[in-house]
C-alpha cells in the first residue's frame, strides 16, 4: 500500500480514515455545548488531530500543484532588506513571503503559514457548523479540498480567511453585511477575486427554491453556449484581476487548456437534488438551510461554465466547505432514519471513487522532509 507514485496519497488517506474514526467516537462523546446549528459539538479532540494530522503534511512540502512555482519564485528573490507594506488586492501573500525571506529565508516557514492559513480555518467551521462532523471529515478529503488546497495557494488561503465571515454569512441581522465586507476585504488582500463573495453573500440570504436561483442555472447554461461571443469582453475583464495571467497566455484561445468533466457539475447538484426531496427536513435548518442551498446553487452555477474552461472552477473554491456542510447535511438528516446508514455508506463509497479524479495534487506531493525517505521510523 505504502508505496510507489501514491505513497503520500496512501498516507492522506490514512490519516483520514484516522480522522474520521475518531470524528465517530467524538459524535458520541459530545462537549454540553450546541455547534452553529444547533448540533451536539463533538469532542474537539476530533478537530485537534485532523490539523495535527493534515497541516503538518501540507505545511512540508516541496512540491503539489503550482507549489514548485511559488517556491521557485521565493528561492530566485535575493535578500535586500525591503519589505512593501503597500495595501492592495492580493498583497498579503508577497508580504508575508518577503518578511520570511528576510528573516529566515526558510520556505519551510511560508508554506507552513499557507497552510495553517488555508486549513486551520475551514477545519474549524466544518467542526463547527456540521451533523454529522465525522462524513464532513471524510469529505474534505474525499472531494478533493485537502489535495487541491496545495494547488491555488492564495485564493485558498483567502478561503481561510473568508471562513471567519461565515457567522456573518449565515446571520439573519440585516447589520451582519457591513462585517462581512470587513473580512471580504481581508481575503481580497490575498487574492483579487475575493470580492465575489458579496455577490453571494447577497444572492444566498433569500428563501431557498426561488425562480431567481433556477433562473441563475438557466443563466449559466446561455452563458456557457454563447461564451465565445462574450470571450473579448471577458478577457479584457480578467486582466483586472489575479487571473490576469490566464488572459494573456492563450489558455482560452489556443485550445491548450480545456474545460472541467460534466461529472463534476453533476456531483455539484448531488446535495440540490437530496435537499430538493427533502425540503420539508431541510426546514430544521432555518435560515442557515436557505443560505446553504442558495450557495449550492451558486457552485453548481459555476460548475456548468468551468465546462467551457477550468479556471472557472477557482471561484468555487470559496464555496467548496459550505458545499461539504450541506452534502452531510442531507445524507445524514434529509432521510428517513432507517435509511441514514445506507446513505452514509453511498456517500463514502461514491466520493471515494469520485476522489480518484481529483488525487492529482497529492500524486504530485513531493517533501524533502515529510518521510522523505518514503519510509516509515
Amino acid at each position: 500500500m505504502f508505496s510507489g507514485l501514491n505513497f503520500y496519497l496512501n498516507i492522506a488517506w490514512v490519516y483520514t480514515i484516522i480522522c474520521w474514526a475518531i470524528a465517530i467516537f467524538s459524535r458520541y462523546r459530545p462537549m454540553g455545548k450546541l455547534g452553529g446549528i444547533g448540533q451536539p459539538l463533538p469532542n474537539p479532540i476530533s478537530l485537534i488531530v485532523p490539523i495535527l494530522l493534515y497541516v503538518p503534511m501540507s505545511g512540508l512540502r516541496t512540491e503539489s500543484g503550482d507549489t514548485w512555482y511559488y517556491i521557485h519564485d521565493f528561492d530566485i528573490v535575493e535578500p535586500d532588506g525591503i519589505i512593501s507594506y503597500e495595501i492592495q488586492g492580493g498583497f498579503a501573500y508577497p508580504c508575508i513571503s518577503e518578511i520570511i525571506k528576510e528573516t529566515t529565508n526558510d520556505v519551510h516557514h511560508l508554506m507552513m503559514i499557507t497552510a495553517i492559513v488555508s486549513l486551520v480555518p475551514v477545519l474549524f467551521i466544518l467542526y463547527k457548523y456540521s451533523h454529522p462532523y465525522d462524513l464532513s471529515i471524510y469529505l474534505f478529503m474525499a472531494t478533493g479540498y485537502f489535495g487541491l488546497s496545495m494547488n491555488g495557494i492564495r485564493q485558498y488561503m483567502a478561503t481561510g480567511v473568508l471562513m471567519f465571515g461565515t457567522r456573518f454569512l449565515f446571520s439573519e441581522k440585516k447589520s451582519s453585511i457591513f462585517k462581512y465586507a470587513v473580512i471580504v476585504f481581508l481575503a481580497y488582500l490575498f487574492h483579487k477575486s475575493a470580492p465575489i463573495m458579496l455577490f453571494v453573500f447577497i444572492f444566498a440570504r433569500r428563501k431557498a427554491w426561488k425562480p431567481s436561483s433556477f433562473m441563475l442555472m438557466f443563466l449559466s447554461i446561455i452563458g456557457l453556449a454563447l461564451f465565445d461571443l462574450i470571450l473579448p469582453s471577458f478577457l479584457k475583464g480578467l486582466e483586472q484581476t489575479d487571473f490576469a495571467g490566464y488572459s494573456q497566455n492563450g489558455w482560452f484561445t489556443n485550445g491548450q487548456e480545456h474545460g472541467s468533466n460534466f461529472v463534476r457539475v453533476l456531483v455539484t447538484g448531488v446535495p440540490i437534488v437530496l435537499a430538493y426531496f427533502s425540503r420539508s427536513r431541510m426546514r430544521q435548518l432555518g435560515f442557515v438551510g436557505d443560505v446553504l442551498i442558495n450557495i449550492g446553487f451558486i457552485n453548481m452555477a459555476i460548475y456548468v461554465l468551468s465546462t467551457y474552461n477550468w479556471i472557472f472552477a477557482r471561484l468555487a473554491i470559496y464555496l467548496s466547505p459550505y458545499y461539504i456542510i450541506l452534502l452531510a447535511w442531507v445524507v445524514y438528516n434529509g432521510v428517513p432514519k432507517k435509511d441514514k446508514g445506507l446513505y452514509y455508506t453511498a456517500c463514502v463509497l461514491m466520493y471515494y471513487y469520485y476522489s480518484t479524479y481529483l488525487a492529482y495534487g497529492l500524486k504530485m506531493y513531493v517533501s524533502d522532509v515529510y518521510f522523505p525517505g518514503r519510509k516509515f521510523f
